[in-house]
């Protein structure tokens, strides 16, 4: 469905047109009035305007000469000129009663798209209105689905290092997508390691603001004068040491978005400036009295319970409710289990790539204990463990053996029965074995001292295959 404004004082215009575009999906809206053509083109999402330019005589207050006395009797000039220095990418097409050439060629030069000549009574002009409006609105139609795809590319484009298909992430990214193009604050939860930083970055790539700086404060970092100073900035001499003026981080980010990382850490004087940076959208910087004005987007991440500093006093409510418009958990990875192969996958390439080595993987025992553990240090710590593992082991193979003692911890044995010890410590071998040889059956058994038939009996009885990668 389009939308299309009509300014014309002729009442029958309106039916006219509605009935030549009656196969054309659209909405026509009229004002008669020029007086309220502008207010009328601000108020709402318009396809396309129509600008009759030749109005009656009290139709518009003054009538001035702006464009010489040839042209001052047609006011749609003015109402044109000033539609196009505010919305200069509005579609306007002008209408007249006849093809005055002075005045269409000016209409075409100040920005007009094209023009229409009301010559309703002629089948010809009807169906020549009809053929140029259609047309134009298709061209909009397409401008509109290739902006949407490239929206949908980007934001697609945006999450790409983000990795994981579990249903917990998932849900973090599509609450990403809806309020990236939204200015409001958000605050991002989680564990240290999680990747809040990465989330914020994203959120801002998808964003209008993708195109201005992205900046970056860690609140837990710097005492308070010095993060004081990086947010708001400060004035030659405002205390010791302050040797020259220091632009701020907040007005730094102008157009675009700030990420303030760990801000349960700020103190009580930055939380308060902070608020008030929110809320005026103003700062003023150590030293000034002078306030400046700021269009920054603000996101904030804290891996500790802001709730629970709120209720001890240690946060400051008000603020608390500002930054948090929306509020984005980020699952620790024990949680996200089910990610772990595709982690590891990507940072074993990540890695192997950057230091030239021959693509790696990790053993199905190796596997195991890598998504049995807790990871407190989540996918940070996953991945310096990768990149440990893929420097220091030797083969294409990362076994069990090679993890770090943290990972080797094993289930109480001591009611197992002998068998069940011998079965597991077998099944551990002829996995381990295969894994290395890349499944060489004929090779395996070779070096197992174990006939085919038997080592195919066990790589059945063990259901080893469902784990051959």
């Amino acid at each position: 469905m389009f939308n299309i404004l009509l300014i014309d004082d002729e009442a029958d215009v309106k039916d006219v047109l509605e009935k030549i575009l009656h196969s054309v999906d659209c909405t026509i809206k009229q004002e008669k009035d020029t007086r309220k053509a502008l207010s009328r083109i601000k108020e709402g999402k318009w396809d396309l305007i129509l600008l009759d330019l030749l109005f009656k005589e009290n139709a518009h207050p003054v009538k001035t000469q702006r464009y010489g006395e040839k042209l001052s009797q047609y006011y749609g000039l003015e109402i044109l000129e000033e539609s196009k220095k505010k919305y200069p990418e509005l579609g306007i097409m002008v209408l007249t009663v006849h093809e005055v050439k002075e005045c269409l060629r000016k209409a075409l030069q100040i920005g007009a798209y094209d023009y229409l000549v009301k010559e309703f009574d002629s089948e010809f002009r009807c169906e020549h209105i009809y053929q140029k409006i259609k047309h134009y609105l298709e061209v909009i139609h397409l401008k509109k689905e290739n902006g949407r795809l490239r929206s949908e590319l980007r934001k697609f484009e945006a999450t790409q290092e983000i990795i994981g298909r579990s249903k917990k992430l998932q849900k973090v990214l599509e609450l990403a997508r809806k309020v990236a193009d939204t200015d409001c604050t958000i605050l991002i939860q989680g564990e240290t390691g999680t990747g809040k930083e990465l989330i914020a970055r994203a959120i801002h790539q998808m964003s209008l603001r993708r195109d201005n700086p992205f900046i970056t404060v860690d609140c837990g970092a710097l005492p308070e004068t010095l993060l004081e100073s990086e947010l708001f900035g400060h004035e030659k001499g405002a205390f010791t040491g302050a040797i020259q003026k220091k632009e701020g981080r907040l007005n730094a980010a102008h157009k675009g978005t700030i990420f303030l990382d760990e801000i349960g850490a700020a103190s009580p004087k930055v939380q308060a400036d902070l608020l008030r940076a929110i809320e005026k959208k103003e700062i003023t910087p150590i030293g000034s009295t002078k306030p400046l004005k700021i269009d920054a987007r603000i996101i904030v991440a804290t891996n500790v319970n802001l709730e629970d500093k709120v209720k001890s006093g240690k946060f400051r409510k008000d603020l608390f409710y500002r930054l948090s418009v929306v509020p984005i958990h980020i699952p620790p990875l024990r949680e996200r289990t089910e990610d772990m192969s595709l982690l590891l996958e990507y940072f074993l390439r990540k890695y192997c790539a950057k230091y030239k080595f021959p693509l790696k993987r990790f053993s199905h025992q190796a596997m195991e204990s890598l998504t049995k553990y807790n990871w407190p240090g989540n996918i940070r710590e996953l991945e310096n463990l990768v990149e440990s593992m893929v420097t220091t082991c030797e083969g294409k193979v990362i076994g069990h053996e090679a993890l770090p003692d943290k990972f080797k911890a094993t289930p109480d044995t001591n009611n197992l029965s002998l068998r069940t010890r011998v079965r597991s410590f077998e099944k551990e071998i002829i996995t381990s074995v295969l894994e290395q040889n890349n499944w060489n059956c004929a090779k395996v058994s070779n070096i197992l001292k174990m006939p085919p038939r038997t080592l195919g009996y066990r790589i059945k009885k063990y259901n080893l295959a469902k784990n051959r990668r």
